[in-house]
């Protein structure tokens, strides 16, 4: 199937839920891309875990698998999701995860791949060996387990699409709330390919099922590193509910991931990203619009701005919702 051809409507059932299918993409990857979060484990046709029984349309195989298909689901017509892509509209059977407690818990091996330092945060990247991805809801955690057995418990950065792939972000200058010391030291020396253990996810706080009301974020500092997996994910279901990201800091101090935000400002029309210092109350800092949407807006607050929520109550902002990173 050339790229050039049309994308593919794939519906799932008993849900209803659509994405599209362009190209030479797997089912599996073209429904990790639209925020759909279908169940796998491998994504390499070994596991059998992205079983979906196709009730209507046509696949192509785009990648060989080990998995056997029984005789019944043969019957059944049963395919691996990170094997076949469509060649036609489809419907297929398939069960995605609704909530965090869909979400089981793996213990993964990686190897170190990337290390990058922005102002005082590492942000640091770990791919799964042997074909396997980790199955996650963005605004999760995972603990790394280093060779030396030092660990940490760290909010999950990148988005679910490519779970073959991880990020991480710390605080590289001054010591991360709860992380050892020897922890970061020990990240620092990581070598290219060096092995460690990845186990997760853990934690509740993530996107709410439902999303028709505008989507606020207010956070501080490295309170980024929860939230960027659920922006990018709001930006791949192309959700048609405004978003605004809401970046304190100190000083007037530039964010780390400032240009990366800006650029999603220009680009992105349904995304605003307002970087706003401690100093200045969150009402001065809104347009007119963003005032007028705050209160029915779901806000999601890591914790570091909990104060100017506070602001806004007194002012009579309510909002419609309130997602903290401790529900």
């Amino acid at each position: 199937m050339s790229k050039h051809q049309p994308s593919r409507r794939i519906t799932l059932t008993p849900n209803g839920r659509q994405f599209d299918c362009h190209g030479n993409q797997s089912l599996l990857e073209a429904g990790l891309s639209a925020g759909i979060a279908l169940p796998f484990n491998c994504s390499n046709g070994t596991c059998g875990t992205c079983r979906a029984s196709v009730r209507a349309g046509t696949l192509t195989q785009i990648a060989f698998h080990d998995y056997p298909f029984t005789a019944a689901e043969k019957a059944e017509n049963v395919c691996l999701m990170c094997s076949y892509t469509a060649a036609s509209d489809v419907t297929i059977d398939v069960i995605e995860a609704s909530s965090t407690q869909d979400i089981p818990l793996q213990q993964l091996d990686a190897k170190f791949c990337h290390r990058e330092r922005l102002l005082d945060v590492l942000l640091v990247r770990f791919k799964f060996i042997r074909g396997k991805a980790l199955r996650f809801l963005p605004g999760q955690f995972a603990t790394i387990s280093l060779p030396s057995g030092q660990s940490a418990n760290l909010p999950i950065s990148s988005c679910p699409c490519d779970a073959s792939t991880v990020e991480f972000h710390l605080l590289s200058d001054a010591q991360h709330a709860n992380i050892p010391s020897a922890f970061m030291t020990e990240i620092l020396s990581l070598k290219n390919r060096e092995r460690v253990s990845i186990s997760g996810p853990f934690g509740q706080f993530t996107l709410c099922s439902s999303m028709n009301s505008p989507q606020i974020f207010l956070i501080s500092g490295i309170e980024f590193s929860c939230v960027q997996g659920l922006l990018e994910q709001i930006f791949n279901i192309e959700l048609e509910q405004p978003s605004c990201l809401v970046w304190f800091s100190q000083n007037n101090q530039p964010n780390y991931r400032h240009n990366l935000c800006r650029a999603w400002n220009d680009a992105i029309e349904p995304f605003t990203y307002l970087p706003c210092d401690t100093s200045t109350q969150l009402s001065q800092q809104m347009t007119a619009q963003w005032l007028s949407m705050f209160n029915r807006g779901t806000v999601y607050l890591v914790g570091g701005a909990e104060n100017q929520l506070a602001n806004m109550r007194n002012l009579g902002f309510e909002p419609g919702k309130i997602v903290r990173l401790t529900d």
